[in-house]
């Protein structure tokens, strides 16, 4: 294994093939338990690599497969409002389980992007969170974190999606 390359990019899907990454991984698997360091990239890594490599620990407390905000953001929007998605559980990105939307915000407002979820015809099991504490739930097969900035219809109230089954 090239120490130059970094982990991310060795085991990104887009990079190699399919045998490629189990190679990578094996060889990294076997590298670390002989009492190697972890790479400096590791936390970039996709949480279900992390468990295949034995570093669950390193998996960041909010792991979602989609998270929009930036470094910043993640400090200052720093509540989630948190719904399941019952027209987009069950298929496609979430076809073997849950879809799971959580929309970041700062604290002022949290109440009204709360209101602003729980209007929503599809939105199940709505809950407010602290995001730098909060687990993805079991069973969500496709987490997306949004952010509430300051355009934001859910800041104006007009967040409302109605879908007809």
């Amino acid at each position: 294994m090239d120490p130059n390359v970094p982990l991310a990019t060795l085991l990104h899907p887009d990079n190699h093939t399919a045998t490629e990454r189990r190679q990578a991984l094996a060889t990294l698997r076997t590298w670390l338990f002989r009492g190697g360091h972890v790479p400096e990239d590791a936390d970039r890594l996709h949480p279900r690599t992390l468990r295949a490599l034995g570093l669950a620990h390193l998996i960041p407390a909010c792991s979602a497969d989609a998270d929009d905000r930036d470094a910043m953001q993640r400090e200052t929007h720093c509540v989630g409002v948190v719904m399941n998605d019952r027209y987009l559980s069950h298929w496609g990105k979430a076809e073997n389980g849950t879809s799971v939307a959580v929309w970041a915000c700062t604290p002022t407002d949290a109440g009204a992007v709360e209101r602003a979820v729980r209007g929503r015809s599809d939105a199940r099991h709505v809950r407010v969170v602290d995001l730098r504490t909060w687990r993805r739930p079991k069973g969500a097969a496709h987490v997306h974190i949004y952010v509430v900035g300051p355009g934001h219809p859910a800041r104006t109230g007009s967040f409302r999606i109605q879908v007809t089954p």
